[in-house]
C-alpha cells in the first residue's frame, strides 16, 4: 500500500501516519510538495466570500466557452481577484463590466479552478429540493421568480419590468454608480444575496444585483419587497458563453 501526504499535514494526519508506520515496510509512506486542499460542486446561491475577508456575494450560475472552460456569471460587483466557498478558492475573477463611480452593467465573469464546478440545480436552502436548470428562456413580466442567496436564502415573488437603470450607492463613502439593463421583481433580498441565482421554473432568469439599503426580509419564503437582478442571457450573450444545464 502506498499512502502520499503533504509536508504541512495537520494533527490527525500525523496520528494516521503514525499507526501506518507500525506495519512496516507492507506500507509505503510518500511525501510530496503539494499543498491539498478539498474540490467543490457549489450550488447556485451558495455563499462566495472574497479573496481573505468577510465580504461576501453569492454563487451565480455555470457556464463554459467554445473551448470546454468552465467559468462563474455573477454579479459584475461580485467578481474580485479570488473568491472562496467554505473557505477553499474555487474561482478566480475575469472580466467584470462593472466599475464604481462610471456608468455600468452588473455582470462579470470568473473562471472555475479545476477540480471545482458550479452545479445545474439551485439550491433551495431546505425549501424544495435543489431545481434543476434546464435552459435559460427569459420569462414575462409578470412571471414567478425565486432567487437563493447566502443572506436570505430561498424567497419568491414575480417578475416586473425589463431594462432598468438605477443608482446605487456605495455604502463605504465611495461615487455612485449607474446601472443600465436591470429586471425589477417583487422578490426580497438583504446584502451578500447579491450574485445569486434567480429562476423561473426550470429557466435561468439572472443573478441579484441589488435592492433597499435598509430591506429585511422577515417573512421566509413570501417575503415580499423589491430588488433588481441582471438577466443572464444578456452576460451569457455578452461573453460568449454557453449556460450548463441539467
Amino acid at each position: 500500500m502506498t499512502v502520499k501526504v503533504n509536508n504541512d499535514r495537520a494533527a490527525a494526519a500525523k496520528a494516521f501516519l503514525a499507526q501506518a508506520a507500525k506495519h512496516g515496510a507492507a506500507v509505503d509512506i510518500v511525501r510530496g510538495q503539494e499543498k491539498l486542499e478539498p474540490k467543490a460542486a457549489i450550488y447556485p446561491g451558495s455563499k462566495m466570500t472574497f479573496n481573505n475577508t468577510s465580504q461576501w456575494c453569492s454563487v451565480g450560475y455555470g457556464a463554459r466557452d467554445s473551448s470546454g472552460q468552465q467559468y462563474l456569471v455573477s454579479a459584475g460587483h461580485c467578481i474580485v481577484n479570488t473568491l472562496r466557498y467554505d473557505g477553499t478558492a474555487f474561482a478566480q475573477g475575469y472580466k467584470t463590466r462593472y466599475a464604481l463611480g462610471t456608468r455600468s452593467v452588473d455582470m462579470g465573469i470568473a473562471t472555475v479552478n479545476s477540480g471545482h464546478s458550479i452545479t445545474t440545480s439551485v439550491g433551495t436552502w431546505g425549501n424544495t429540493n435543489p431545481i434543476a436548470v434546464q435552459g435559460s428562456s427569459r420569462a414575462s413580466s409578470g412571471a414567478a421568480i425565486c432567487k437563493s442567496g447566502a443572506t436570505t436564502g430561498w424567497t419568491c415573488g414575480a417578475i416586473g419590468s425589463y431594462n432598468n437603470t438605477v443608482t446605487y450607492t456605495d455604502l463605504n463613502g465611495g461615487p455612485d454608480t449607474v446601472v443600465s439593463g436591470l429586471v425589477t421583481s417583487s422578490v426580497c433580498v438583504e446584502g451578500g444575496d447579491s450574485g445569486g441565482a434567480c429562476i423561473s421554473g426550470t429557466q435561468a432568469q439572472g443573478m441579484t444585483s441589488g435592492g433597499p439599503t435598509n430591506q429585511r426580509c422577515s417573512g421566509g419564503v413570501n417575503s415580499r419587497g423589491s430588488f433588481y437582478f441582471q438577466p443572464l442571457d444578456d452576460a451569457l450573450r455578452y461573453y460568449g458563453l454557453t449556460l450548463n444545464t441539467n
